[in-house]
């Protein structure tokens, strides 16, 4: 088996910016991603709620493997796109035009931008007066209860995919039965920074894999933990790639 480092996005491989379209990798992200995947047996993967068109257009992804959507879809490197879970996503595409109406109303009393990513959907409250954000999450809890969908709580956005089944969790497990000759469970670290993270680090660590907690906004047992980005850098390129060797 190959050694499978994966990454989030925003706020582990680039900092939060207020306007999330601006978001760029960090130049020191960028090089670590490049350094690993020279590594012999390493493969490099990015696990984002993004888009894979999306992640395409922020970092250089050749040899990597890109997994959008929450890993509903994954990019090979030579840029081969599958849909990992079809049936998760028609379901999702049915029940799009059924809750988005709905949403719309329950965020209207509030300062928030509505992202449709066509099977998931994301509530932007970076301009949001934080008195307000407590009646926020409440609102969306209660849509997303009635509605038996998940709600993933991550700095100034909240995430509803419109399946159950399209989550982190299952974006890795999907890797890994796309590629099971490369990888598996034990051999993977994963890193990031939000609680669609947290749940899929939690299951890789139960199942013999490694994580790196960013920042403080999550915790996950059993997990490594830096501060920031950049710590995250310094952390692999000065130890963990010594360790691997």
């Amino acid at each position: 088996m190959r050694q499978l480092w994966v990454f989030d996005f925003d706020g582990t491989l680039a900092e939060l910016v207020p306007n999330r379209a601006l978001a760029a990798i960090l130049p020191e992200s960028q090089l670590m991603l490049q350094e690993l995947s020279l590594r012999p047996e390493t493969s490099v993967a990015i696990l984002t709620s993004r888009t894979v068109e999306d992640v395409r257009l922020r970092v250089d992804c050749q040899d990597l493997y890109l997994g959008g959507t929450s890993g509903l879809f994954w990019q090979d490197p030579q840029q081969t796109v599958v849909v990992a879970n079809p049936i998760a996503k028609d379901r999702a595409v049915k029940l799009r035009e059924l809750v988005l109406p709905p949403l719309r109303e329950v965020i209207a009393p509030f300062e928030v931008d509505l992202e449709d990513k066509f099977v998931s959907v994301t509530v932007h409250y970076r301009n949001l007066d934080a008195d307000l954000h407590s009646k926020l999450v409440w609102s969306l809890q209660l849509f997303t209860a009635a509605h038996n969908l998940n709600l993933f709580q991550g700095p100034f956005a909240h995430e509803i995919p419109l399946d159950s089944a399209i989550n982190k969790t299952e974006g890795l497990r999907s890797l890994f039965r796309l590629f099971p000759e490369k990888f598996d469970a034990q051999t993977t670290t994963f890193a990031g920074d939000d609680a669609n993270d947290a749940q899929a680090m939690s299951w890789l660590i139960e199942n013999g894999g490694q994580a790196i907690v960013v920042d403080s906004r999550i915790s996950v047992f059993g997990s490594y933990k830096v501060a920031s980005p950049m710590e995250l850098v310094h952390l692999i390129r000065l130890e963990f790639a010594q360790t691997a060797r």
